[in-house]
């Protein structure tokens, strides 16, 4: 991690060069027509510093040197110019890396000299160089900088500040393990790296001032293997339905041992049945179930990582429960420390009582990241409580939560709090505002996002002084409503292969991808696929994706269809639209090639056909045609008044607007 600030045209801790070669090489890059100005021009760029009252320089340490652009009159760029710096005693000083050495105290002479045939120029810049006096110091207050570690374990470090020094300050952190330097990863709860291997670990924390004064805080943080093998959390609802399916995650079991990393195996058991294999609880039963994950080091097989969930199973409404009220949106919240109950106009109300410490209310089904919103409300002011927090855990992985403050929710009718995976935010969903900028999971490391594509959202509120009553109003898009029945429909998942309208042409393939839908209480449901010909007739249904190959023009269509377990249903169409590219064809005979002038002719019957078009759905004009003059027939009879050239046209229009023209010579005398 490296914080670099830009002081004219030389960089701290990533050198530009001499000042005499950065003139020459900005100039060198560009293309300079003739030179016959009679004047130059030195532009000193001083970078963030007042040339009014430039930083003084102390001695023993060094100095930049300003980079500079000379230009002719005519705004041509000039090679020639030569930086040159003097010390109190007149001699000249070294430049290296764009600065200078300050070695004693006095007036130091920057001097910019540029050369353009006839035409020069020179500008000169005073630096006072006065005794060092030692004024960068490092403030620990703050400093968490752990003396131990695990290997497989992140280690988190927070320096103090440093104050001081003369002009801004640049200031880096480094770590090395041995002599190599190794990557650091940083957010805005501090920086922390993850250690593969046993050993020390060297954290250096520098900075440098503008005067080249620098100071340095190191720090050793001891890294020992531990018997323990590293075992990944995951991430589990608290409740399930009766008779429904539990995916479990798959979790890591790693063994870090003398620099080398071992994966091992983890059994998973629910109830004590080993479900390893599977990684699923089928048929889940009504009542209270127990999930562990165990990873043993093979070596010694007292050593294990363990850990344990607790799931409850509800068991699902009877019509009895039903008809009596029972609310169905009991059974996908769980609660803790507070209860739900029902308000005015079927609002879904949860209170927590006064004096509690910690509450909390947890949606039990996880929610595509597409679809991660929730929508609530409060009357109750933020003197009531002391915190409410948004957590959003993934669905796999029980580490990769963020939990956010939310403040002032009262001051809102109601706030529909939405994750947008794009920005890495939260939004309000109904104006686009930012809520907070999502940085770094609640443990501190560097945010990537939901890795499953999935997350659980729960709401915290702690330091209840009162009680207070929230309004649960949406989840995942979805109205929350103390109704007893399931009345929302699926949604389709976004596919970026999805089209509406399709428009192709006869002997071209369409595919229709297969789609995929969520909904908001069932685990698990199944879109079909239904394509029809142009006739409506049905030529496929399945669940996967078809191709369809085009024979001919017309309008095909595909229905997506998915329902619930309540048999809510959600329609998604594509159409498409298959032009037809080929022309009628006109076959015409039995035309006279010669009448006579006075002569009344009957035009054969023209037989036209086509591809795609009935018949009796094409169009067909007769004309005849003399010069510059055309007539259509409204019959097929024509009468030759003057001698001349006749050209007799059939025109045929199919219903794409396709056309085919047939033309007949007639000569009159």
């Amino acid at each position: 991690m490296k914080n670099r600030k830009r002081i004219g045209a030389v960089w701290i801790g990533g050198l530009c060069g001499t000042a005499l070669l950065l003139c020459g090489a900005a100039a060198a890059n560009e293309s300079v027509a003739e030179q016959s100005g009679a004047s130059v021009t030195i532009e000193i760029d001083y970078g963030d510093c007042d040339v009014r009252e430039l930083p003084k320089g102390q001695a023993g340490k060094s100095y930049p040197v300003f980079g500079c652009v000379a230009s002719d009159e005519n705004g041509n760029s000039v090679n020639d110019v030569r930086i040159t710096v003097k010390s109190p005693s007149g001699k000249i000083v070294p430049q290296k890396g764009g600065r200078f050495e300050t070695e004693e105290t006095g007036d130091y002479v920057i001097e910019y000299a540029a050369v353009s045939g006839f035409a020069s120029a020179v500008k000169t810049v005073t630096i006072s160089v006065e005794k060092y006096t030692d004024s960068l110091q490092y403030n620990a207050e703050g400093e968490l900088v752990p003396g131990t570690g695990v290997t497989g374990y992140a280690v988190f470090a927070l320096f103090g500040k440093y104050a001081g020094g003369v002009g801004d300050l640049v200031e880096s952190t480094t770590l090395k393990f041995g002599t190599t330097e190794l990557a650091l990863e940083q957010t805005e709860k501090g920086m922390y790296f993850l250690p593969e291997k046993q050993g020390e670990y060297v954290l250096t924390y520098s900075a440098k001032d503008f005067i080249g004064d620098e100071k340095r805080v190191q720090k050793t943080v001891v890294v020992k293997d531990s018997a323990v093998p590293v075992l990944t959390k995951a991430s589990l609802p608290a409740s399930a339905i009766a008779g429904e399916t539990l995916d479990l995650p798959l979790c890591d079991g790693v063994l870090y041992r003398d620099g080398a990393k071992y994966y091992l195996p983890v059994k998973t058991t629910f109830d004590g049945t080993d479900v390893s294999e599977t990684m699923r609880a089928e048929n889940l039963a009504a009542g209270n179930h127990t999930i562990t994950y165990e990873c043993v080091n093979p070596a010694d097989r007292t050593q294990k990582a363990e850990y344990s969930f607790a799931l409850t199973v509800k068991s699902p409404l009877t019509d009895e429960q039903k008809k009596a009220g029972a609310r169905l949106f009991d059974n996908y919240f769980d609660f803790e420390n507070c209860e739900p109950f029902a308000g005015a106009g079927k609002e879904y109300k949860v209170k927590v009582n006064a004096g509690t410490a910690a509450a909390k209310f947890a949606f039990s089904r996880e929610i595509p990241v597409n679809y991660l919103n929730f929508d609530l409300s409060t009357l109750s002011g933020a003197a009531e409580y002391d915190e409410l927090y948004c957590v959003m855990t993934d669905s796999k992985r029980a580490a990769d939560c963020i939990k956010v403050k939310i403040r002032r929710l009262s001051s809102y009718s109601h706030l529909w709090i939405s994750y947008n995976e794009e920005s890495k935010s939260l939004i309000n969903a109904d104006t686009g505002a930012t809520i907070a900028q999502i940085r770094s999971y609640d443990d501190g490391r560097a945010f990537e996002g939901f890795g499953s594509g999935k997350a659980y959202i729960s709401f915290e509120a702690k330091g209840v002084k009162k009680d207070i009553v929230f309004t649960l109003k949406k989840a995942a898009s979805n109205v929350i409503t103390t109704d007893s029945n399931d009345y929302a429909s699926p949604i389709f998942l976004e596919n970026p292969e999805y089209k509406a309208i399709y428009v192709s042409y006869a002997g071209h393939s369409v595919t229709f991808p297969k789609m995929e839908a969520f909904d908001l209480l069932d685990k698990n449901v199944t879109v079909t696929l239904k394509v029809y010909d142009d006739e409506g007739t049905v030529i496929y249904e399945g669940t996967d994706a078809y191709t369809l190959h085009i024979g001919k023009a017309g309008e095909y269509t595909a229905d997506y269809t998915v329902y619930d377990s309540n048999g809510n249903r959600k329609l998604q169409q594509s159409t498409v639209y298959v032009a037809d590219t080929e022309a009628p064809q006109i076959r015409v005979s039995g035309i006279k090639a010669a009448v006579k002038t006075g002569e009344e002719i009957t035009l054969p019957t023209a037989e036209i056909t086509d591809n795609a078009t009935p018949a009796e759905e094409i169009a067909s004009y007769i004309y005849v045609i003399k010069g510059n003059n055309r007539k259509q027939l409204a019959g097929k009879t024509y009468k030759f008044t003057e001698a001349g050239e006749y050209i007799i046209r059939y025109v045929a229009y199919d219903s794409y607007q396709n056309y085919t023209v047939a033309e007949f010579t007639i000569n009159c005398k």
